[in-house]
């Protein structure tokens, strides 16, 4: 009997320290990975897979955890926001880490048997994400595993959205954005961003019209939105271009573009306005008069000086409130046409 119980306990010791190891090969980390913006440290039982620049895939615990470099111009807070509370099973702000986040474990309702964790911390726009979809006590092994790593994590770029006012200053205009907003801009060939990555600035495109008679493109939004709505409008666009067109001609073919595309319920206005101290062709076009939510209008303005033809776009959502055309104004303000 007695014997029996020195086997049973040894069994049981050895499978502990078996478990223990195995937990501090899956948890301890020892690896430096860098990524774009971010360094961090993995264990060394991590295998990367998928690895680039901007985000790799590991396996942990026998699961997929992917963890790449996040820029988008919303703050923390609006990333909190944006998660709804009927989805989240467990949410931990994360402590004694060198910049904000969360960890959330959310229902993954495409597989009811699983959760998904979202953790996400970062500084000043950019962030570095963790997600991984697995069985709940998984989890458990796994959560703690991205808080380490928060822990350990460090950010790589100089470059701060928060650190200065910007002004965008070329031969044709300037433009003072303050420190609220930022920029992307494209002159000749030339490529200039007052953050490390453009992917929320959609530059405009006209068509038809040749790369070279496009002299600059410029689009300017919150550096910082505290939600996603904001993120995205409003929104500025300028585009120079010297392709001999006037005005009159370039309004005249935005207007034929539009009304082929628009549906019946459009709203789309002809006019002459002022702006910036010009006169102006202008077009006011809202794709969609019946709705209240989730439509953009536009305001373009079309106006000469010398021998370049400017064309800027104001971009809002439709019922926007006195805040977002107040936006408006202040973006306009910081242009000078030279």
């Amino acid at each position: 009997m007695k014997k029996s119980i020195i086997i049973l306990s040894t069994i049981i010791v050895v499978l502990g320290a078996v478990l223990c190891g195995a937990y501090f090969y899956n948890t301890h980390l020892s690896d430096e990975c860098e990524l774009e913006a971010f360094s961090f440290k993995v264990p060394s039982s991590f295998k990367a897979e998928d690895a680039g620049s901007e985000g790799c895939c590991f396996k942990c615990f026998g699961e997929e955890l992917s963890i790449w470099s996040y820029h988008q111009n919303i703050t923390l807070e609006a990333e909190r926001n944006s998660i709804k509370d009927e989805d989240i099973i467990k949410f931990e702000d994360l402590e004694d880490t060198p910049y904000d986040g969360f960890v959330s474990t959310l229902k993954l309702y495409s597989d009811e048997k699983k959760v998904e964790i979202f953790g996400i911390f970062g500084t000043d726009t950019n962030y570095l994400v963790a997600s991984c979809d697995c069985s709940p006590l998984k989890a458990k092994l796994i959560v703690p595993v991205i808080k380490k790593i928060a822990k350990s994590a460090k950010y790589t770029l100089d470059f701060r959205l928060a650190d200065k006012p910007d002004t965008f200053d070329c031969e044709y205009l300037n433009v003072y954005t303050g420190p609220k907003y930022f920029y992307s801009a494209t002159v000749g060939s030339k490529r200039y961003c007052s953050a490390k990555t453009d992917s929320q600035l959609n530059k405009p495109e006209l068509q038809n019209l040749d790369k070279s008679d496009k002299v600059l493109s410029f689009a300017e939004g919150y550096a910082a939105a505290d939600n996603y709505s904001k993120a995205h409008y409003p929104r500025l666009h300028i585009t120079i271009l010297d392709d001999g067109s006037s005005p009159a001609e370039l309004a005249d073919k935005e207007v034929n573009e539009l009304q082929e595309k628009k549906k019946s319920s459009a709203m789309l206005t002809r006019d002459q306005q002022e702006l910036l101290g010009f006169n102006c062709e202008h077009i006011y076009y809202d794709p969609n008069q019946d709705l209240t939510n989730g439509i953009v209008c536009n305001d373009h303005y079309y106006f000469s000086k010398g021998e370049y033809t400017y064309h800027i776009e104001t971009q809002y959502h439709k019922n926007a409130d006195e805040n977002d055309m107040a936006d408006i104004k202040e973006m306009l303000d910081g242009i000078t046409i030279k």
